[in-house]
């Protein structure tokens, strides 16, 4: 254990005094100083000082400890390996020495022995065959295969080799010219498919951020800067994908021109001069091209040029070796008179094809029921798991070949092609001893490895996954680091344990399934190879794969280490002037001071400033809730709603007392406005100060900016600025509408903050915008009986129900809102008398037409660009203006940030609420919960009232598939509807139930006081209730809500089944 200040940290589990690297920071001189661990909230050390954030840098390493570790294993298993091959060879003697004999071998005392095939079976594979005449002999199958598992395409290197064997023992040299010319095409075409499968994929972003970047699927929410994020990662390596399959055509015909060389026995030569001029390509472009700038498109084009060398190196080699085109007659045009003549009567090109292709199609399952465990593995760990399981995985992957796999390939090739020379010659027996001895050296590897591996995992894991150790640098990435080699209180499996429990079983499965599989390329039997294949992988294989993706759970839901790496060794008390400093004193800012000044020994603050809008629109202390958002919207909505029923009263029997007509009424906008900015300003507004005054918050009406992590300055906006210091920040500013940057918008056009403090009337209205804001605004302008009109560029209210939408854009309609498709606004002028003229184009055609207000509903910005994070380091958005903080903690230790100011989190003033005050128990109170985002029920108080939680209908077909769900919906006429003749039964629930759990994923409902039904839906949604759950309640009669208790017949086609 590491010991900083009074507290003490671990650098990985089970660490005690001895760290597993060291970190260093860079100085200006271009030198390096290591630098000490701090303590973490979790336990974890970290090393803020280390310069990790240079990328030609490296901040850590390896300890000289862990090193020789490492070293001393890769020397022992070295010598280990070779007395396992000393010891193979030598066991055939041995057992013959203390008798040990096999009935077989007894019985077939002519045939050479099955345990001394030490000199005859391994005579040396790639000794060229001389081709020689076939004698008469019973027929019998004289063609086999082989290949091995790191790639699908490897059987294309195997197949030609075996075959070629196979056809040079056999005399059949009239079959080499034609096996190589199919391998070589059979390449290009095989990769050229690949190749042109996966440019399509990069044209589908969504699954190339899976290829690349399977990981930020569960570690978004992290945000470390030390990790792209999915779309910034699957972006800078596009290009790099593309080049590397682009080098697949050429890369897979050489395999097919290397499989030519094994098996005709040229592979020495070949293979020198090949890997000579690989190596000068791939070194003299890293040191050209790589070294100079380091990028992932420098190593693309390196690897494609190093593809593109091979092929031509390889052609250039048969133009050269005038003896092997002669040998094999190496001729583009048709065969030689000699050749042709020598071919058997029977031979037909068209079937040797058919044959062949059909036989590499089966052993090419075998090789992907091989390969696609290990890589479906590592896009589960990462979607699943994240990061730390990707390189536990992939840190195993890596170290097979380096200490054990690598003895066991060589084998194989030795087995395959001697194995192919014997079986043809009709030597089964000898094949047979072979096989067993290759079996045995396995065994003795095995164990070998087991040896040296296990007593150095700690070192091994280390060394493998180096790389990760910058992630201790940065607590947002602290996480990371854990879930790779553990430590502190956090728990969970370790690379390090992965290395002691899991290398030698699976790297016993491994060299096993090489021998074995080798065994069945010699055998020749193809069809048996695919049923293996498809055996593994339909019962082995998915389920494994289905336990996994069921078992884990879902990524949204991991959120502890976050939390546990979120904060820094606490300032001692009197350090700063506050203990929390809230900026903005909005719905969650307010809610999250009040909670942290219970404790009264606590200094807390709050700031709040309110910059005027372009039309010079201000308000006091609450946030956009309060003063211009969710009150004053909710409140005109109720007005509109009243003048609505106030229509409906004739249908009650309500009559003017004057004239005994039908009731009417007209609207008084300043009225509506005074009562309810009264409401605002004596009630809310006042009310928060009270708050503040009575908790002994302090408030500070003064724009707030960040001056570095801990201090903040104040500007009253009259010259006045002071700056004050704080253990803790809370960023909590919220967003501001934007304009769009239509020419005139500043001037013409006002935005939601205007719209509620307008001091006349709006009168005719165009409203810009699709989505929630927009809807609202225009259906109560339109309900309070002013001409409004909707200009759309697309959809509705995206992300939502279709078939909800739909039927509120219906109802819109229906009370008299209009609507502008397809278009946005162009520019706005001034029109005639304080009219603004708008003008927008469909097509060629220009339009226009003059309204007494424009209201832009077309997005909000978040305030980051205005806050001096950038002084703190706090990353955000440029783009959006928002902040990456996933469990509300930014980048910056002592920095949280909640509501709609952080990145990809819902703007609702509930969710702000709680997430301040969740941040605040685990700063203050010891709580470690996070806000959980899932499940969070909202309304959309158009016209037609919205109420929606969980899953959307899209959403579920693309979740669990056609199938996998299903919608029941029913249609309603609400009672205090039911009398009134122009109502229609305009009502409609659904409710979306997953198939497998039966539990409710997705409930919408329509109609009057929708968020009153749908709160309650949302507290039933969170503790699970299923589908019976909800048959079996007994509805409250007679109201709307009982509906969705009444929801027993299926959607069909659009047809509702009553219950």
């Amino acid at each position: 254990m590491a010991t900083s200040g009074e507290r003490s940290c671990e650098y990985f589990r089970g660490s005690g005094q001895h760290p597993a690297f060291i970190f260093y920071r860079s100085e200006s001189n271009g030198s390096h100083t290591e630098v000490q661990p701090k303590a973490a909230a979790g336990g974890l050390c970290y090393y803020p000082e280390a310069t990790c954030e240079v990328a030609d840098f490296s901040c850590c390493a390896v300890t000289s400890a862990v090193s020789k570790e490492a070293d001393r294993c890769q020397l022992h298993n070295t010598i280990y390996c070779f007395a396992a091959i000393f010891l193979a060879f030598q066991l055939p003697g041995l057992c013959r020495r203390f008798g040990f004999r096999s009935k077989a071998s007894e019985a077939e005392a002519s045939a050479p022995k099955f345990l001394s095939p030490s000199k005859e079976a391994f005579e040396n594979p790639y000794k060229p065959i001389e081709p020689r005449p076939t004698p008469h002999r019973p027929p019998k199958r004289r063609r086999s295969r082989q290949k091995r598992p790191p790639e699908i395409f490897q059987f294309l290197e195997d197949v030609v080799a075996v075959k070629i064997s196979a056809a040079m023992v056999t005399g059949e040299t009239h079959l080499v010219r034609h096996i190589l010319i199919m391998g070589v095409v059979g390449g290009i075409l095989c990769g050229t498919v690949a190749a042109s499968i996966a440019t399509a994929i990069c044209s589908w972003p969504a699954a190339i951020q899976w290829i690349l970047a399977p990981y930020s699927m569960h570690d978004s929410y992290l945000q470390c800067p030390l990790v792209p994020q999915g779309p910034a990662a699957a972006d800078s390596a596009r290009m790099y994908w593309l080049l590397q399959v682009w080098s697949w055509p050429l890369g897979f015909a050489c395999r097919a021109i290397k499989g030519f060389l094994f098996g005709s026995g040229d592979i020495v030569l070949g293979m020198t001069v090949l890997g000579l001029a690989n190596g000068i390509v791939s070194i003299g472009g890293i040191y050209l091209f790589f070294l100079p700038q380091p990028s992932l498109d420098s190593l693309g084009w390196i690897s494609f040029a190093s593809s593109g060398a091979s092929f031509l190196i390889l052609l250039a080699m048969f133009a050269a070796r005038r003896d092997l085109r002669k040998r094999y007659d190496m001729r583009i045009t048709r065969p030689s008179d000699e050749t042709a003549a020598s071919r058997p009567a029977e031979f037909s090109v068209r079937s040797l094809w058919k044959e062949t292709s059909r036989e590499g199609f089966m052993a090419m399952i075998l090789d992907v029921s091989a390969q696609m465990p290990a890589t479906v593995g590592i896009y589960t760990a990462g979607t699943r798991l994240g990061l730390g399981a990707m390189y536990q995985i992939s840190s195993l992957q890596a170290a097979f070949p380096q200490y054990g796999l690598a003895w066991v390939v060589g084998l194989t090739y030795v087995l395959r092609l001697r194995g192919t020379q014997l079986v043809s010659e009709g030597e089964y027996t000898q094949f047979r001893g072979l096989f067993r001895l290759a079996t045995v050296y396995s065994l003795l590897l095995i164990v070998a490895v087991a040896a040296s591996v296990i007593p150095y995992s700690d070192a091994l894991s280390f060394l493998q996954a180096e790389q990760a150790c910058e992630y201790a640098s940065d607590l947002s990435c602290l996480p990371h680091y854990n879930s790779i080699f553990g430590g502190g209180h956090m728990t969970g499996d370790t690379l390090q344990q992965a290395f002691l429990y899991f290398f030698t079983p699976v790297l016993i499965a491994r060299c096993f399934y090489q021998v074995f599989k080798a065994g069945m390329y010699v055998c020749l039997d193809w069809s048996f190879m695919a049923k293996v294949g498809l055996i593994s992988l339909s019962c082995i294989f998915v389920p494994a794969i289905l336990v996994a993706v069921w078992g884990l759970g879902l990524p949204d839901e991991v959120c502890a280490n976050a939390i546990d790496a979120e904060a820094e060794t606490p300032a001692p008390p009197g350090a700063y002037d506050f203990d929390l400093f809230v900026l903005g004193g909005g719905s969650g800012g307010c809610a999250a001071a009040l909670e942290a000044a219970r404790d009264k020994t606590k200094k807390i603050a709050v700031a709040d400033f309110v910059k005027p809008s372009p039309q010079g629109t201000t308000w006091g202390v609450g946030g956009t809730c309060v003063n211009v958002g969710c009150i004053p919207k909710k409140l005109m909505h109720i007005a509109a709603t009243k003048k609505e029923d106030i229509h409906d009263l004739a249908s009650y029997g309500f009559r003017q007392k004057s004239d005994g007509g039908v009731v009417d009424v007209s609207h008084d906008w300043q009225e509506m406005c005074k009562g309810i900015q009264g409401y605002i300003k004596e009630s809310l507004n006042q009310g928060m100060l009270d708050g503040f005054e009575a908790n002994g918050i302090k408030y500070y009406n003064k724009y707030a900016t960040l001056k570095d992590r801990h201090t903040i300055q104040l500007d009253d906006g009259q010259g006045g600025v002071e700056t004050v210091t704080a253990n803790y920040i809370m960023l909590a500013a919220g967003g501001r509408p934007n304009h769009g940057g239509y020419p005139g918008a500043d001037e013409h056009c006002i935005s939601s903050d205007d719209l509620f403090w307008l001091k006349e009337a709006p009168g005719k209205t165009l409203v810009v915008g699709a989505a929630y804001i927009a809807l609202e605004c225009a259906g109560f302008l339109n309900g309070l009986g002013y001409d409004t009109t909707v200009m759309v560029r697309s959809m509705l209210l995206r992300g939502f129900d279709r078939e909800c939408v739909d039927k509120i854009d219906l109802y819109m309609q229906k009370v008299g809102v209009k609507f502008i498709r397809g278009t946005v606004p162009d520019r706005f002028e001034k029109g005639t008398t304080k009219k603004v003229k708008a003008i927008w184009k469909k097509g060629d055609q220009e339009f226009s037409d003059e309204f007494d207000t424009v209201l832009l509903a077309i997005g909000r910005t978040g305030e980051g660009a205005n806050l001096g994070l950038e002084n703190a380091g706090v990353h955000y958005s440029p783009k959006t203006g928002k902040v990456a903080a996933p469990a509300e903690a930014t980048n910056v230790p002592n920095i949280y940030c909640i509501g709609d100011l952080v990145e990809n989190r819902p703007e609702l003033t509930p969710v702000a609420k709680v997430a301040g005050k969740k941040v605040v128990h685990r700063l203050f109170q010891g709580d470690q919960e996070a806000m959980n985002y899932r499940l969070i029920a909202t309304t959309v108080f158009t016209p037609l009232e919205y109420g929606m939680c969980g899953l959307n209908e899209e959403q579920c077909k693309e979740k669990y598939g056609d199938d996998g769900y299903t919608s029941y919906t029913k249609e309603a006429k609400p009672l205090e509807w039911s009398v009134v003749k122009h109502r229609s039964p305009d009502a409609f629930f659904k409710v979306l139930v997953d198939n497998k759990s039966t539990r409710v994923v997705g409930f919408h409902v329509l109609g009057p006081n929708a968020g009153e039904i749908t709160q309650a839906v949302g507290l039933a949604m969170k503790v699970g209730v299923t589908k019976n759950q909800l048959d079996d309640c007994v509805g409250i009669h007679p109201t709307l809500a009982e509906t969705m208790t009444m929801l027993s017949g299926q959607k069909i086609e659009g047809v509702v089944c009553e219950s």
